[in-house]
C-alpha cells in the first residue's frame, strides 16, 4: 500500500465517523414534555395550551386526533380528549410503550360517591359515573382488563361495560350495542374489612372481563347502600366513605383516594368487513400483509423492527427485534444494534 493511499484512508475514517454521527442525530426523535412527563414521542403528538403544536415534531400517526395529547402548560398536566364534548377527559400520569396510566377528571376524580338522603338517616344512591373512550376503528384506546372495579365502605357497586355505544342518540350514554357485560360486588362487614386488594381498606373487588372478549371502551357504574351483614354504626358506613370506582392496583393511592387506571393503546386499523372471516388465520395474515404494505405503515422498513397485532384495539404497535434497541417507529427512535447502543 502506497503512502498516498494510506493517507487517504486515514483522512476518510474521521469523515465516515462524522457522517455516521450526523445520520444518528438526524434520526433522533422529537421528544416532548409536559410537566413531569418528558418521554412524549411518536406516535403521539402534543398540542400545548400556550404554544400550540410544535411544527418541528412529527405529527401523530395518520394525524389521528385521538393520538394528539393536550398539555396545559400552566398546570403542567397532560390530557386525553381534553376538549371533547362527551368523551371522557383523562389526565395522563405516565406513558409506556403499550399503555397510558391516567385518572378520570371531574367531580371526585371518577368516584361514584353516595350522599346522605334528605332524611339524613340513610345514604342515597350515587350519581352514575361514565368512562367513555373513542369508538373502534378510529380510537386507539381500550380500558385494560388489568384494572379492577371496587366498592368501598359498605356499598353495593354496580358496573356495566361495553365495546361501544350509540353515538347518534340524544342521551349518548343510554343505548348500548350488543356486547354488554354487567357486574359488580357488595361489601360485607366484617368479611371485607382490611382487604389487601385495596390497600387494607374496607372494600370488595371485581375483575373486568378480558379485553380479548370485549373491546372495553365504555364503563358506567354507581354505588348504592348495601345492607348485607352490615353494622350501620361502623365508621365504614358513613355516606362519604361509600363509593365505587375503577382502579389499577399498582398505580392507585388508596389512602388518599387517588384512583388511577391503565389505558391500553395501539395504532388503529379500520377493518374491511367485506373480506373473509376476521377471526380466521387467513384473514389475520391478509390483514398483517396489508398493514405492512400500506404507505402509512409506521414501523421501520429496515428489517430491524416488527409490528405486534393488538386485537382488542383492532390495531398494532411497533417494536425492535431481538438484538436491537429503540421503539421501532420510523418517525421515532427506530432501531439500532445494541452493540452500538
Amino acid at each position: 500500500m502506497n503512502s498516498s493511499f494510506s493517507s487517504f484512508i486515514i483522512l476518510l475514517i474521521p469523515l465516515l465517523l462524522i457522517t455516521n454521527v450526523v445520520v444518528v442525530a438526524d434520526s433522533a426523535p422529537c421528544m416532548q414534555s409536559c410537566g413531569t412527563i418528558n418521554n412524549i414521542s411518536f406516535p403521539f403528538s402534543v398540542n400545548n395550551s400556550l404554544s400550540g403544536v410544535d411544527p418541528s415534531c412529527p405529527s401523530s400517526y395518520m394525524d389521528n386526533p385521538y393520538l394528539q395529547l393536550f398539555c396545559n402548560e400552566t398546570e403542567g398536566k397532560l390530557y386525553i380528549n381534553r376538549d371533547s364534548d362527551f368523551l371522557s377527559t383523562l389526565e395522563v400520569i405516565s406513558i409506556a410503550n403499550d399503555s397510558l396510566i391516567a385518572r378520570k377528571l371531574g367531580a371526585r376524580m371518577g368516584r361514584a360517591e353516595m350522599n346522605p338522603a334528605p332524611d339524613e338517616l340513610t345514604c342515597s344512591v350515587s350519581k352514575r359515573k361514565v368512562l367513555l373512550l373513542p369508538p373502534v376503528g378510529i380510537g386507539p384506546y381500550v380500558i385494560s382488563d388489568e384494572n379492577k372495579f371496587g366498592s368501598f365502605g359498605c356499598t353495593l357497586g354496580s358496573l356495566a361495560m361495553s365495546d361501544s355505544i350509540d353515538y347518534n342518540v340524544s342521551d349518548k350514554f343510554s343505548n348500548y350495542y350488543d356486547h354488554v357485560v354487567v357486574g359488580g360486588c357488595a361489601v360485607l362487614l366484617p368479611e371485607n374489612q382490611n382487604n389487601t386488594d385495596c390497600g387494607n381498606h374496607t372494600c370488595c373487588v371485581a375483575t373486568l372481563p378480558p379485553v380479548s372478549d370485549l373491546h372495553l371502551r365504555y364503563a358506567a357504574y354507581y354505588a348504592s347502600y348495601s345492607d348485607y351483614g352490615t353494622n350501620t354504626k361502623t365508621p365504614e358506613c358513613v355516606c362519604s366513605n361509600n363509593y365505587a370506582t375503577l382502579f389499577h392496583p399498582e398505580y392507585t393511592d388508596f389512602d388518599n383516594r387517588l384512583f388511577r387506571i391503565k389505558i391500553t393503546w395501539a395504532l388503529p386499523v379500520i377493518l374491511n368487513d367485506t373480506t373473509s372471516d376476521p377471526t380466521s388465520l387467513e384473514r389475520e395474515t391478509e390483514l398483517n400483509d396489508a398493514i405492512m404494505e400500506s404507505p402509512d405503515y409506521a414501523c421501520t422498513r429496515d428489517q430491524r423492527s416488527e409490528f405486534v397485532a393488538v386485537p382488542e384495539v383492532q390495531g398494532y404497535r411497533c417494536k425492535c427485534k431481538d438484538g436491537f434497541a429503540g421503539d421501532g417507529y420510523a418517525n421515532g427512535t427506530g432501531c439500532i444494534s445494541k452493540k452500538q447502543h
